[in-house]
């Protein structure tokens, strides 16, 4: 008996064949993609079933997971040469081969990188940042090789996938992630974003570009993929222009450590209050009262409030973003 066609084939079941499901992959990446079927990814595929005729087929992750094969590599092989599709299947699925076992734990490090961050997509700055979180909660020898195994280098990464002919985006595709955004989309702080809350944790202006992004690396901050010199001195220079006092630049090493009151190197470090988050907002709220009616609490007003009204429990806006950004990032100012 022939094999059910892709217009016969029945709702998913775990029956099926893996020729059956290498037929509904295809037919769903061509309805999601005509031109380029190989390249769909796995939420376009899943939003593309119900036009294809298999509302009910799995979803694209299922599908990986069952037949032990990257989403990638399934898309090639159902659109390829029909007769050459269930062996291909075969040797790729094969937990005999180093190569695809190696894709597995690449695929698994990203959606670990992913979980930890929140995100449904990861870029090669994420993942770095994302390992390093992992690695610092495992302090103790024996847990911290699990996860230095769990999570490889970034450079271990990229060697894998070039060495199957895959890209970033494909190994995201791989993993059941999104690719990042586009170029010209940037996510994390812009030059004065990063400055102000450099400022608020140091206590210091950035030396230069090399000083933000180290103490960015340290502090688990996302930042803009390309800082510009010349807005980031505009911005010390806003920042400046904004205080009465002067504020010093740090040295060399100091975007490891806290701010210290005083220039000589024997002053004793600055005790900083450390701000709830339920005392932010409490304090924001109250700072709400003492503008009045029709004002807004901008960056500005709340500095200002905080500095006419010392003792109050009013935070400045450097210690709200350095709440956010510390233990609540997913938030925003609004």
């Amino acid at each position: 008996m022939q094999p059910p066609t892709s217009e016969t084939v029945a709702r998913f079941q775990a029956q099926h064949s893996p020729t059956q499901l290498l037929d509904i992959i295809r037919v769903v990446s061509r309805t999601a993609d005509p031109d380029q079927p190989e390249k769909v990814t796995q939420r376009a595929w899943d939003d593309a079933r119900t036009d294809a005729g298999h509302p009910d087929a799995p979803r694209a992750h299922s599908i990986t997971q069952r037949l032990q094969v990257p989403w990638s590599r399934l898309l090639v092989i159902a659109n390829g040469n029909p007769d050459d599709a269930l062996r291909a299947l075969r040797q790729t699925a094969s937990d005999k081969g180093r190569k695809d076992l190696a894709l597995h734990a690449v695929a698994t490090a990203m959606r670990q990188a992913a979980t930890r961050l929140s995100a449904g997509t990861l870029n090669r700055g994420d993942y770095q940042r994302a390992r390093q979180q992992i690695l610092a909660g495992t302090r103790k020898p024996p847990a911290r090789r699990v996860a230095e195994r769990a999570m490889p280098t970034l450079t271990s990464i990229e060697t894998v996938l070039a060495q199957n002919q895959m890209s970033w985006d494909d190994g995201l595709n791989m993993a059941g992630l999104q690719p990042p955004p586009a170029a010209g989309s940037v996510a994390g702080l812009d030059e004065e974003a990063a400055t102000r809350a450099f400022v608020a944790d140091i206590g210091k202006l950035p030396a230069n570009g090399t000083q933000i992004r180290k103490w960015a690396a340290s502090r688990g901050v996302s930042l803009q993929h390309h800082l510009v010199s010349a807005r980031l001195k505009d911005a010390a220079n806003l920042i400046q222009a904004e205080t009465d006092e002067p504020i010093q630049v740090a040295g060399r090493g100091e975007h490891h450590t806290a701010s210290t009151d005083g220039a000589g190197a024997d002053a004793p470090a600055r005790r900083v209050r450390e701000w709830a988050k339920p005392q932010v907002i409490a304090g924001m709220a109250k700072a709400i009262t003492l503008l009045g009616p029709g004002q807004q609490l901008t960056q500005r007003s709340i500095k200002e409030v905080a500095r006419d009204h010392p003792g109050q429990g009013i935070p400045s806006w450097s210690v709200v973003h350095r709440c956010r950004t510390r233990h609540h990032r997913e938030e925003t100012w609004a």
